[in-house]
């Protein structure tokens, strides 16, 4: 069964302000010099081929990349995060846990099997090399909240969702991971029976959805059926190639960050802080870094001048920076402490010479996110044509 795909918000009653005095409904908005590049994690010594831009972008094909949309239904009226990423990510985490682990010190760590375990391959994914934490093969796109700067400052906006209300995610799988597609769909299935937020709101997974790169859905799973309907994996290039269609602009790129920016940097004494000013250099040196480590860690490593790339990109102008800073707190039951998830909203543009040399890149992490706490949905934008 084929249809368009649908708005992600067709289904969701409401975003609304909830306090303890007010209600009010919301409207619905749709990598410098070679020390520098070695700290980012970027080797600038093996990006030295001269390749055109459609040749990079054929380098695409070697990673895949699925896109799925889960559809959860409540049992209750429930009430949620606005920015419903973090909630999503850490119950999934417990729910596949408990689906993977047999051990009862559930201890990965000191874990024999952690080598081929499905949780520690998906969720807590390491390597020998420097970069010890690697990027999740998964990434969360949950809602999009119409927050603004006002509402940012509030902090009030929450996510409701009315009794057998349906809620909707997308799921993008990396490299390998959409074969333990099944895995995934039982560990949503117990951790809605479990209950998302901190009132543990009871959920049930009502539809799965394959997205093509053409944007058009097909129904894969729903609870009457006994097994995951066959569907067919799609990659980067596929996907770049369809949404390249939709970008018009030759030296006008528009981008709006639909969740927050994660940039941190450290002072002279050693302090991290978010980074609030994003120039055209950043932003690329992150779609960079963000496609480097993914491809050599679960496709092909790409191989392009990315040291040209960067001198041209210091050329780019920011002709509109409408950003703020969107202070958020996180609790980890994992790493049982806080974390903040504090970042930059809004929209900026920069005006850019040659901006066809930079599209490929841009487009495909318009997909996969950037900055830190990329899994778990944040860095998420859209371009605008």
């Amino acid at each position: 069964m084929h249809c368009a795909a649908e708005n992600h918000f067709a289904n969701l009653r409401m975003f609304c302000f909830i306090n303890a005095n007010s209600s009010k409904n919301g409207s619905i908005l749709q990598p410098e010099k070679s020390a520098n590049l070695l700290k980012n994690g970027l080797n600038p010594n093996r990006s030295r081929s001269n390749l055109t831009m459609p040749e990079i972008s054929e380098q695409f094909s070697s990673l895949k990349v699925s896109r799925f949309e889960i559809v959860l239904r409540s049992e209750t009226e429930a009430i949620l995060p606005a920015l419903i990423g973090s909630t999503l990510r850490g119950a999934f985490g417990h729910a596949l846990k408990a689906v993977s682990c047999s051990m009862p010190h559930q201890n990965c760590e000191n874990c024999f099997l952690s080598e081929v375990c499905l949780y520690t391959s998906v969720f807590e994914p390491t390597s020998g090399s420097k970069i010890r934490d690697l990027p999740r093969p998964f990434v969360f796109h949950p809602p999009i909240p119409p927050i603004t700067r006002e509402i940012s400052a509030d902090q009030n906006l929450k996510l409701r969702i009315a009794a057998n209300g349906k809620i909707s995610f997308k799921l993008i799988l990396i490299g390998e991971a959409a074969k333990k597609l099944p895995y995934f769909i039982y560990a949503f299935e117990l951790m809605a029976r479990h209950g998302l937020g901190a009132d543990r709101f009871s959920f049930k997974v009502a539809e799965v959805f394959q997205i093509d790169a053409n944007n058009y859905k097909t129904l894969i799973y729903e609870p009457n059926l006994p097994k995951i309907l066959p569907f067919r994996e799609t990659n980067l290039k596929e996907l770049v190639e369809y949404r390249s269609i939709e970008i018009n602009s030759v030296q006008n790129l528009k981008i709006r960050f639909q969740t927050p920016l994660r940039i941190r940097r450290k002072d002279k004494f050693g302090k991290t802080y978010l980074l609030e000013k994003i120039n055209f250099t950043e932003f690329f040196k992150q779609c960079s870094l963000r496609l480097k480590l993914l491809s050599e860690n679960y496709g092909t490593a790409f191989d392009y001048d990315f040291l040209n790339l960067m001198e041209k990109s210091r050329t780019a102008k920011t002709s509109a920076d409408k950003l703020w800073r969107h202070d958020s707190v996180r609790l980890s039951t994992r790493q049982k402490n806080k974390l903040d998830l504090d970042g930059m909203l809004g929209d900026i543009e920069y005006e850019i010479e040659e901006l066809a040399n930079f599209l490929p890149f841009i487009i495909a992490c318009e997909f996969l996110n950037i900055g830190s706490a990329s899994s778990l949905g944040l860095g998420n934008y859209h371009l605008n044509s």
